[in-house]
């Protein structure tokens, strides 16, 4: 399947490269912006969000492959460094991969089991207040991972916690909510006035996906604006 081109005059260039902390030629320029699970850094293009490197790879080329892998030389996702870009089919990107050892399995992969001692210091940070975003670098694990040991989904035998039955699930009744009134109302305030999901999150200290689940209604949708 081909993958879809970006027009170069639909990337808002200053707005990207503000959120890119350059560095020497050789050394890797880090995405300081949103980043998925993985580590890659999205940012949104017109009305859809691509992949941080891709833009990248677009400003410092004017142009991009198609159906093409957008891949580090460096090994590092959230690389914005055109000079550590290159772009290779499929086939290539997986064979760099097997070269360089990107494929263990076991403790060195990044989706490696976790062990009862870090799932508990997960739930100890959770206590904190902090985000499954924050939480998954620290660990670190996915974010998703996080959010199924959170809400009682994996590890049961450790945090002795239960799945939240659908009644439950409502705003401030949830026995583990992050939000509050007050901040979904500042979420719908941004976005009304223009602001995108990703920056809203960024702001705000948040999960893209907690944000989207308030914008889109699966979340707070029983909460109703201030007249």
């Amino acid at each position: 399947m081909k993958t879809a081109q970006i027009e170069y005059s639909e990337v808002n260039v200053d707005l990207f490269w503000s959120r890119v902390k350059t560095q020497s030629k050789s050394q890797c320029w880090l995405w300081t912006g949103s980043k998925d699970k993985d580590g890659y850094g999205y940012f949104t293009v017109g009305s859809s969000t691509r992949k941080a490197h891709r833009v990248a790879y677009l400003l410092a080329n004017k142009s991009l492959p198609q159906g093409l892998c957008i891949c580090h030389s460096c090994d590092t996702p959230a690389c914005c460094n055109p000079r550590h870009l290159w772009a290779g089919s499929n086939k290539e990107n997986c064979v760099d991969a097997v070269r360089k050892g990107r494929t263990l399995t076991g403790t060195r992969n990044r989706k490696a089991k976790l062990t009862e001692s870090r799932v508990r210091k997960i739930l100890a940070l959770r206590k904190q207040n902090l985000t499954y975003s924050q939480i998954a670098k620290i660990v670190p694990c996915s974010d998703s991972t996080v959010m199924q040991i959170v809400n009682g989904k994996q590890w049961q035998s450790v945090t002795h916690l239960r799945r939240v039955t659908p009644g439950l699930r409502r705003g401030l009744n949830h026995p583990r909510h992050i939000l509050t009134p007050k901040i979904v109302f500042q979420i719908r305030s941004m976005h009304a006035k223009g602001g995108i999901k990703s920056e809203i999150a960024l702001a705000l200290g948040l999960n893209y996906h907690t944000v989207y689940s308030v914008l889109s209604g699966q979340t707070w949708s029983h909460l109703e604006n201030p007249a």
